[in-house]
């Protein structure tokens, strides 16, 4: 082995990162629809998400549709674009009611979407776009909040959404139905 004198001198020499390219200023929140659009627009072009895009206020949406998911409750409200145009639908009767398979297809486009999304653009479109999602979580009433910590718990909820092995079956109710 070398003295560290000479050891430090046959190392190659640390040289600093080299400089982040300039990116161009963020728009206010509420002008940030454009920017949106065409980030998407690099990490996805399926033809319904370019559609859905077509709705206003993208980033407050997409924040109130992590909130939702991350607590628990329905994005339902926040995410009405992705709304199925198709009933819901069960087979059988009484006691043998079950969730027709009629009603998972009519998520085949969502999951397309999802699917077409390139995940490597999305996280840089994230990382662009994130004060502007900082703002809006803000806005929602989370002052001091984090919104990657929000982030973080949706997407585990999601990820630990048990998936159903065989058919599900319901119980009918007068308007609605129940898992058995």
């Amino acid at each position: 082995p070398l003295p560290p004198e000479q050891a430090a001198e046959s190392r190659p020499a640390r040289t600093e990162a080299p400089p982040a390219a300039p990116t161009e200023p963020l728009p206010a929140l509420d002008a940030s629809d454009a920017l949106i659009r065409q980030l998407v627009a690099q990490f996805s072009s399926h033809p319904q998400l370019v559609s859905w895009l077509a709705t206003p206020d993208l980033v407050r949406t997409f924040v109130a549709i992590v909130d939702k998911v991350a607590i628990g409750a329905s994005p339902a409200k926040n995410a009405a674009f992705a709304k199925p145009k198709q009933p819901f639908q069960v087979s059988g009767s009484g006691a043998t009611m079950q969730i027709s398979q009629a009603s998972y297809d009519r998520y085949n486009t969502l999951a397309s979407v999802i699917d077409s999304v390139n995940i490597d653009g999305a996280a840089k479109a994230y990382a662009r776009i994130k004060p502007l999602c900082e703002q809006a979580y803000r806005d929602l009433g989370y002052p001091d909040g984090d919104f990657d910590k929000k982030m973080s718990l949706a997407l585990a909820r999601l990820l630990d959404t048990p998936v159903p092995e065989g058919p599900v079956e319901l119980r009918a109710t007068s308007v609605a139905y129940q898992f058995a």
